[in-house]
């Protein structure tokens, strides 16, 4: 497992509320409630706490699809920091806590505080990598790529070494994760299945174990 090693053991929900306390607003969404919406000129930008937001845009048909998704830890639609627009609409995937922070108040604070510009530095970078990387992956056109880089990805974040295995605790249904990969729910439980059947994994809908890790990275690059 490659988790983040910069920054290892800090809370970065403490340092937020230390350093932000009178331009930060603590906001509980509840699945599929909008957070900011495409085309708003938002007068903040987000943390997420906990939970699982969903990046959506519509087709020309006005059928919603996922163009990325953002999981606790990093920051989003920073797009008001910059005095722009939001290039997607951010809704809830599950419920979350969100920090919404003031972006005004926040350039002011960064000039004052190095503390301050070392985590927001650190959020911004490791926020952009990450939904770069699963945009990315999005556009890849083999379904089963898309699920087992789906699955690396959830190995390095919040894997769990017990054993020799690896596990990884969900608060995702199926149809949640379908719904961001841009995939039917059957499809998920198809590609699940077969790596169910050839021994890879195993599990339930609260958790997912990995017994051949060195396996699953293989069938990543074939």
């Amino acid at each position: 497992m490659n988790k983040d090693l910069d920054m290892v053991g800090v809370d970065y929900t403490q340092i937020l509320e230390k350093e932000l306390k009178s331009g930060l607003k603590r906001i509980i969404y509840i699945k599929n409630e909008i957070i900011t919406r495409e085309a708003f000129k938002d007068d903040y930008i987000y943390f997420l706490d906990s939970g699982k937001v969903v990046l959506i845009k519509k087709d020309i048909d006005g059928m919603e699809y996922s163009v990325g998704y953002v999981l606790p830890g990093e920051l989003f639609a920073l797009s008001s920091y910059l005095g722009m627009e939001e290039i997607a609409t951010y809704k809830a995937l599950t419920s979350c806590v969100v920090f919404a922070v003031d972006a005004l108040f926040l350039k002011k604070r960064l000039q004052l505080s190095s503390d301050l510009r070392d985590l927001i530095s650190f959020l911004v970078i490791k926020s952009f990598r990450n939904l770069n990387l699963r945009q990315a992956n999005l556009m890849l056109k083999d379904s089963k790529q898309v699920v087992i880089n789906f699955l690396i990805e959830q190995v390095n974040l919040f894997g769990k070494n017990e054993g020799g295995k690896i596990i990884i605790d969900l608060d995702m249904t199926i149809g949640e994760i379908s719904k961001i990969l841009n995939m039917s729910r059957e499809t998920v439980s198809r590609m699940l299945s077969d790596l169910k059947e050839k021994g890879i994994i195993e599990g339930n809908r609260k958790q997912i174990k990995i017994n051949e890790y060195d396996r699953l990275l293989e069938l990543k690059t074939s």
